[in-house]
């Protein structure tokens, strides 16, 4: 039987009666195209104790991403079924792709409504979350949602009336939600301020990093090496660290960059690396173990993303007790306190100067990199892993579990 067969089973004789069957939907889970999508979505899900909790996961992909990039397959590591659905084109993609979903879900109700799963588990209000609502009221059974990003209404990724369509059914989803998850706080703030007055039950679980893969490497290096993980996009701020690496180069010659991640902007970042003399390596999407590898080598680690929810590489970096450097106002100044376990800069930074000198202090004091990334490393290791993460969203599933069995022994005992 194929891995995506099993894991849709609920592991059949294995079935523990008192453990937790979750249903998990989700946009972005690791596949053979790509190991590391989603690990912020498997990695808790592999950390939960498997007599506590069974989960399946439905992987989501539009027809147009399939016929675009190939059709998606399940990973050996993280089995998964991937299904695609259909959504109309452009700008009214996101808030069509709900719908579209739920139809592409239908083939498999089946097989829930004969062994139901305690709850479903959405990651993203569209299109997965907006899926899940129509797919738990056939079930009878209650569902949360995971915001992964600040923009929690799609309405800075999708312009017009569009927009405000996924803004409207965004509300839909979160005020039909047992709990709207949110990894940060900024995120919890942007649920709430979006809602409209619209009663809403929110909770805040901060992802957190695999300590199996990112820890701390007793080896001392001398290579004087930034790194910085992330998809190659304008708000992740990689044209700021090429710009501040290469001013810095005056000072440390043997200074140089890593950039890990791909996207739309490596050509131009390329082409600016060329014109600043920055000397970068490009190394595109890396296995996870070959991502801790390059962390547990750099000498800082630097994101200065200006639009981030938390940022999962952060977490991984401080937890291989290297100092980070990231963007204040943003999710990741919950847990990075600015020169004590990390530094933080702003986002509006002319001439990235700010920038410039919190890595020019760090490459110039190792003591300091040592000191910082210790601090980090603690910080991670109390309170953000992934068995951490785990736990509070076990605590949540049962919590939910339980008030959607006194909601029905209440609507019982009314009829």
């Amino acid at each position: 039987m194929p891995e995506a067969g099993r894991a849709l089973r609920w592991l059949g004789a294995h079935h523990v009666h008192d453990g937790l069957r979750v249903l998990t939907l989700t946009p972005f889970y690791p596949a053979l195209d790509n190991p590391a999508l989603g690990c912020f979505v498997s990695e808790p899900l592999a950390a939960m104790d498997a007599g506590a909790v069974k989960s399946e996961v439905v992987a989501a992909q539009s027809w147009a991403e399939a016929r675009r990039k190939g059709r998606r397959q399940s990973s050996p590591e993280f089995p998964c079924q991937w299904i695609s659905y259909p959504a109309l084109p452009t700008r009214w993609g996101l808030p069509s792709a709900g719908p579209g979903l739920s139809l592409a879900i239908t083939a498999l109700e089946s097989r829930w409504s004969a062994d139901s799963p305690d709850l479903i588990h959405a990651h993203a209000a569209l299109p997965c979350g907006h899926a899940a609502v129509t797919l738990a009221r056939k079930l009878g059974i209650p569902f949360v949602v995971t915001v992964h990003g600040l923009d929690a209404f799609a309405d800075h990724q999708v312009p017009g009336w569009a927009g405000r369509l996924s803004c409207g059914l965004s509300r839909r989803v979160y005020s039909e939600a047992a709990r709207v998850v949110c990894v940060s706080r900024a995120v919890e703030e942007q649920v709430l301020a979006g809602m409209d007055g619209v009663a809403v039950r929110t909770e805040v679980i901060y992802n957190g990093a695999d300590q199996l893969q990112f820890f701390p490497e007793d080896e001392h290096t001398d290579e004087l090496v930034v790194l910085t993980v992330g998809n190659l996009i304008p708000i992740k701020g990689h044209d700021r660290v090429i710009r501040a690496v290469a001013e810095l180069r005056k000072r440390f010659p043997r200074l140089r960059l890593k950039v890990i991640g791909d996207g739309p902007e490596r050509a131009p970042l390329e082409r600016l690396a060329g014109e600043v003399g920055c000397p970068v390596r490009f190394l595109g999407t890396l296995p996870r173990a070959e991502v801790a590898a390059h962390m547990r080598a750099c000498a800082v680690f630097v994101l200065p993303s200006r639009y981030e929810a938390l940022g999962c590489v952060y977490l991984e970096a401080m937890a291989c007790a290297k100092p980070v450097i990231a963007c204040s106002g943003q999710g990741v100044g919950e847990i990075v306190q600015d020169g004590v376990s990390g530094m933080l800069v702003p986002v509006e930074d002319p001439g990235d100067a700010a920038l410039t000198a919190a890595l020019a202090e760090l490459l110039a004091q190792p003591d300091r990199r040592r000191e910082l990334g210790q601090a980090g490393c603690a910080k991670v290791m109390s309170s953000f892993l992934v068995q951490h993460q785990a736990q509070q969203l076990i605590a949540l599933y049962a919590t939910v579990r339980e008030d959607g069995a006194q909601a029905r022994r209440g609507g019982e005992k009314g009829t």
